[in-house]
């Protein structure tokens, strides 16, 4: 009987110890997100004063040269790239920083969409990332 007692107690024991280890493996979720959300992003589409620019507008940019781009490394740095004027950014899992100011963004089914005042600007990434 001792030992049943014994061997359950170190049972439970383990398991506990095995709890502990892993609820403090430091796992930041943050950086799961800064993972998942780094890559190159395309502009797909523009709203200013809550009228979104026509698709084939950006199709004409493109063939012009003048792309829009923002580029998000793991590390919380990257590129925005509009039009040829390159600025680096800096980011989080809510934020985008550029020129010194910050920049909210919403993050659903590989888009991201910056807003301001009166504009709205949503970059996807392909699928290929």
């Amino acid at each position: 009987m001792y030992k049943r007692i014994r061997k359950f107690g170190t049972v439970i024991l383990t398991g506990l110890t095995l709890l502990v280890f892993s609820a403090c493996s430091g796992k930041d979720p943050e950086t799961d997100v800064m993972q998942d959300r780094a890559g190159s992003y395309e502009l797909t589409s523009i709203v200013r004063n809550g009228q979104e620019a026509p698709p084939e507008d950006l199709i004409l940019l493109e063939e012009k040269g003048l792309s829009c781009r923002i580029i998000l490394e793991k590390d919380g740095s990257g590129v925005l790239d509009l039009f040829g004027d390159q600025q680096n950014v800096t980011w989080d899992a809510q934020s985008i920083t550029a020129d010194g100011k910050v920049r909210q963004y919403t993050y659903e089914d590989h888009r991201l969409t910056l807003t301001n005042e009166d504009s709205e600007l949503t970059f996807t990434r392909p699928a290929d990332h």
